[in-house]
């Protein structure tokens, strides 16, 4: 049975999304990541063993902080089956795919609906993946707007620019996991980091999907979990190229 902690730590993931780590978000709070950490685990308290609970009033404070309306954290605001990344079986299918089986990407598509390609790339959540030389459409996913509204209900750019990847490796986690499929806006491409998020991008020949945190018109800082830096960026002298903001991921675990 789903309590009040669950819901508020469930919208404090909301939150981190929306801000786009952790670190931000603890900043926004002007919280420490410990303490936003424990909150959103609902971390063992060592004198009750109960998990700590979030009170009415730090929940008030947190809404207030946010630009969220009084109550929103005791409040559902999210699908159960969106919140771990899952698919909508009656609203997201796939209509063309590299397996044996029916090919109906030359059909229109459905009213109200959106086509994104999946393209077999993949990008190291740790170390460099090689970046293939013609990346291939693998699959082609057709989407209700009503799915992508709820999916990202964020995203105000153009679903042409969307396209889905996959990400490898363990050091994004809890964000992502090993092998999941990245929805990524390739309008991003070709350009700078503007502000601190997840991107999947080309670096000395290698391809990365990393936090990368701007130094000014100079460079940028690549970010793995728990706040690590992996690598420094200069793209004066490396060999870099932006290829696309992460926007979500749907869980292959």
């Amino acid at each position: 049975m789903e309590t009040i902690d669950d819901i508020r730590r469930n919208n404090l993931k909301l939150l981190e999304e929306e801000a786009g780590s952790q670190k931000a978000l603890a900043a926004k709070l002007e919280k420490s990541e410990s303490q936003v950490s424990q909150w959103k685990l609902g971390a063992i308290n060592s004198g009750t063993g109960k998990p700590r609970c979030m009170r009415s009033s730090m929940a008030r404070y947190i809404e207030s902080r946010t630009g969220k309306p009084s109550g929103w954290m005791d409040q559902r605001n999210f699908d159960p089956k969106l919140l771990d990344g899952s698919l909508l079986d009656d609203d997201c299918v796939v209509v063309s795919n590299t397996a044996p089986g029916p090919d109906v990407s030359h059909l229109p598509a459905s009213p109200d609906s959106i086509r994104i390609e999946e393209y077999d790339v993949r990008f190291a959540m740790g170390d460099g993946q090689v970046a293939p030389d013609y990346p291939e459409v693998i699959r082609i996913w057709e989407v209700s707007q009503d799915w992508l509204r709820m999916f990202l209900p964020d995203f105000r750019g153009n679903p042409d620019t969307l396209k889905i990847a996959r990400g490898i490796g363990d050091c994004l986690r809890p964000f992502y996991n090993n092998g999941d499929q990245l929805l990524i806006d390739v309008s991003y491409r070709q350009q700078v980091p503007r502000m601190a998020a997840r991107y999947a991008f080309r670096w000395q020949g290698l391809l990365y999907a990393k936090e990368l945190r701007p130094l000014g018109a100079k460079g940028a800082d690549a970010f793995e979990r728990d706040g690590v830096k992996a690598f420094s960026i200069d793209y004066e002298k490396d060999d870099f190229e932006l290829i696309a903001k992460i926007e979500k991921a749907w869980r292959m675990e």
